[in-house]
């Protein structure tokens, strides 16, 4: 594999790689592990990547990493930067010293074939399409933009029910982000409507360029409804070890559906006076989108018991807020980080499986023992043997064809010996579109217990209805109550949700004693199910709980 530059103290094994790589492929070079020895009986090391080297990871992380040499040191490609790449050959290189500063250079040639574009924009995936049932809502796509120019992405598109919304760059040096094309197949026959998005770079100095992107949205191929508003995940983990200096990385809150989402900021309970949770956006945006989550340690003191805090995001106007728990670990024992710390997938109609890498890293460089697996059927984990930190696990999308539009949330559970913080839980979330998979009209749903309340008091907490059947199945709810009292978080969504089930208390103000009788209707494919659920107002303290029978009323064949 060729030999690096060094002192002889500190050797490399191998010291020269070689990559190749398609842009927009999505098939990115191996990790490959690189054995360090040092003939003086050293123990750790530091490694720098190469400013130019945006492309190149050392341990997971970019520009410094640190380790044991004994576990030697895993060096990847930074998905997020390869498509940034033009054709041509590129030289990176990863600077390692130790203690006594014995250096050597580990160097990384990579060749690019195709891609790329004359304004250094590039897209994925090419080409776009969209593809929706006729009369259907609209449909849509996530096209990923990246750049090897610094700056900030913009877009506009022309085409028969073709437009844009929530143009996201995620990183600015270089430019790497992405932009939601929706298709909106309303008064539009069956036929395939080209278009064309126009994404221009606005550079940090210089001239702005813009890239034309062709765009197909074919209608009458396929398709369902898109989801409701939704808020995924609900709960989110973070850790910090004030031994390292590594800080956590970001999550991500997705919020489906369209319109305007709100967020109403962040609350900590009482005696937390550090404000260590920032949100970007911090107070609305367009769905469908993604809430920047981060989580920051300054001014927290190492503490048995994780900080906490929650957040309230409503998903459309109207709908009910929905909380989600955050906790925050700072400890001063080595912990593990997984890098990225939560995954954000989204399926289309074009076949393209997701993938992610996960780096896996020991806060305190050690090799620690890992395992790294996944209850969701719709997720394929790979981890190398044997599985240590500074190793890379592999995330793809598993089977994703027998799957029907919607959003799918799972998680990946890793564990790591000697980790405070093990296990440690990644997000995955997955949107897909352009399915024609519909489901089961069958719904297997929970129940409810009956809500008590004091005449002119304040409303009891609100319940959570489960919703599930054997696959993904859009389905539509609605409400009826004597009185009105009833409300639900959402009017359609899919079954790998829940509802939250309340009561409006601007309502309950004027309901006299007595019980109030209310139903929820669940429609999914010609099928209609029901909930019963009362409210049980008294003059005085009290009131009592019953259980719920779900009944189906009705079938219809679609």
């Amino acid at each position: 594999m060729g030999s690096g530059t060094g002192t002889g103290n500190l050797t490399a094994s191998p010291s020269s790689i070689s990559w190749s790589y398609t842009t927009n492929s999505g098939q990115y070079p191996a990790s490959q592990a690189v054995t360090l020895t040092s003939s003086v009986g050293l123990t750790t090391y530091t490694a720098n990547v190469a400013s130019p080297s945006t492309w190149l990871y050392a341990n997971g992380l970019y520009p410094s990493a640190t380790g044991y040499i004994s576990s030697g040191i895993a060096i990847a490609p930074d998905p997020a930067y390869m498509n940034a790449l033009t054709t041509g050959n590129y030289t990176g290189s990863v600077l390692v010293y130790d203690s006594n500063n014995n250096q050597v250079t580990i160097t990384v040639n990579l060749a690019v074939n195709g891609g790329g574009s004359a304004s250094g924009i590039t897209w994925s995936p090419n080409p776009a399409t969209i593809t929706a049932a006729v009369g259907v809502v609209q449909q849509q796509q996530t096209v990923t933009l990246s750049s090897a120019t610094s700056g900030t992405f913009s877009a506009s598109i022309t085409g028969s029910g073709l437009s844009v919304s929530q143009v996201f760059t995620s990183t600015t040096t270089p430019a790497s982000g992405s932009v939601i094309v929706y298709g909106n197949p309303s008064n539009l026959a069956a036929n395939t409507y080209p278009g064309y998005l126009y994404v221009t770079l606005t550079p940090t100095s210089g001239n702005a360029v813009t890239q034309t992107i062709p765009v197909n949205f074919v209608v009458g191929s396929g398709g369902t409804t898109t989801t409701s508003g939704m808020v995924t995940p609900t709960s989110l983990t973070f850790s910090f070890s004030t031994s390292s200096s590594v800080t956590p990385p970001n999550q991500s809150i997705v919020v489906t559906g369209t319109g305007t989402f709100s967020v109403s900021g962040v609350t900590y309970p009482t005696g937390q006076s550090v404000n260590w949770l920032t949100l970007s956006p911090s107070s609305s945006g367009s769905a469908p989108g993604r809430i920047l989550v981060t989580a920051n340690p300054s001014g927290l003191a190492a503490n048995s018991s994780p900080y906490t805090a929650t957040v309230s995001v409503t998903p459309y106007a109207g709908a009910a807020a929905i909380t989600v728990s955050v906790s925050f670990l700072v400890t001063a024992s080595p912990i593990l980080i997984a890098n990225p710390g939560s995954i954000d997938f989204y399926e289309t109609s074009d076949g393209t499986v997701p993938y992610s890498p996960l780096y896996l890293i020991a806060s305190d460089g050690s090799a620690m023992a890992v395992t790294a697996t996944t209850s969701s059927t719709w997720l394929n984990v790979s981890v190398p043997n044997p599985a240590t930190t500074g190793t890379v696990v592999t995330v793809q999308g598993n089977n994703l064809a027998s799957l029907a539009n919607g959003v799918y949330t799972g998680s990946i559970t890793v564990t790591a010996v000697g980790a405070a913080n093990s296990p440690v839980n990644v997000p995955v979330v997955l949107t897909v579109t352009g399915s024609s998979v519909t489901g089961t009209g069958n719904l297997t749903l929970g129940t409810l217990n009956t809500f008590s309340a004091v005449q002119g008091g304040t409303a009891p907490g609100s319940q959570t209805l489960s919703v599930s059947a054997s696959s993904s199945t859009y389905y539509t709810a609605s409400v009826s109550s004597t009185g009105n009292w009833l409300t639900i978080s959402s009017t359609s969504a899919y079954t790998n949700s829940s509802l939250t089930v309340s009561v409006i208390q601007s309502v309950l103000s004027s309901l006299a004693a007595g019980t109030y009788p209310g139903t929820i209707t669940l429609s999914a494919n010609g099928i209609q199910q029901t909930v019963n659920v009362s409210l049980a107002v008294s003059s005085s303290s009290g009131g009592g709980s019953g259980n719920v029978t779900v009944t189906q009323i009705g079938r219809a064949h679609v």
